[in-house]
């Protein structure tokens, strides 16, 4: 699908899953069988793609003259964050076997590990009620390195890479020539 009024993508190291949100008008809009909730999507802008994942949510508003569509969704992190991680209690993994436990059972098979040094674990507990991602960003954390996921939908474990070059460069100049950024705010405040 292409020609979506709005799009939205919401992305940051920080935060589990990456989320997004397209939205469409026309005076008629007739969905695919295949656009319904949990289907796997694939986000691409300029014909690359930015995320893979699922769609969350969908809405279709029907007015006179015209059909709005709102979908939405998150990367494949999104299915660490609702489901519940294996309870372990394990002795003597390696990283690698940690992440795969938890995150294969939840269909997420490529997995790829940036570590120089992952220790082998004495002993892995995972407590009942945790989701994947808290089971898996502990495991990461425990090496030094933090989880994330690939725009090819990839499980990265890893950390930074101070090694390579800059991936890009953000400008913003005050004359508006040559700028990369649409916008910036660097709000100040008191409170807190």
């Amino acid at each position: 699908h292409q020609g979506w009024l709005q799009y939205e993508i919401d992305s940051d190291l920080m935060t589990p899953a990456d989320a997004w949100r397209v939205r469409l008008a026309q005076p008629v809009i007739e969905l695919p069988q295949e656009v319904v909730e949990g289907a796997l999507v694939e986000v691409r802008m300029g014909g690359e793609t930015v995320l893979q994942g699922r769609l969350d949510e969908r809405v279709l508003t029907v007015a006179k003259g015209q059909h709005e569509l709102h979908l939405s969704g998150r990367d494949n992190a999104g299915i660490l964050l609702d489901c519940s991680g294996p309870v372990l209690s394990i002795t003597q993994l390696t990283l690698e076997q940690i992440v795969a436990k938890v995150v294969r059972p939840l269909g997420i098979t490529r997995i790829r590990i940036d570590a120089a040094n992952a220790k082998v674990r004495e002993k892995v507990n995972t407590e009942p009620g945790d989701s994947a991602w808290e089971s898996l960003r502990r495991a990461a954390e425990a090496n030094g390195l933090w989880p994330w996921f690939e725009p090819d939908g990839t499980l990265v474990v890893g950390g930074p890479r101070y090694d390579l070059p800059p991936v890009d460069t953000l400008l913003l100049r005050a004359d508006g020539k040559g700028h990369n950024l649409l916008r910036l705010a660097a709000p100040r405040s008191v409170v807190d």
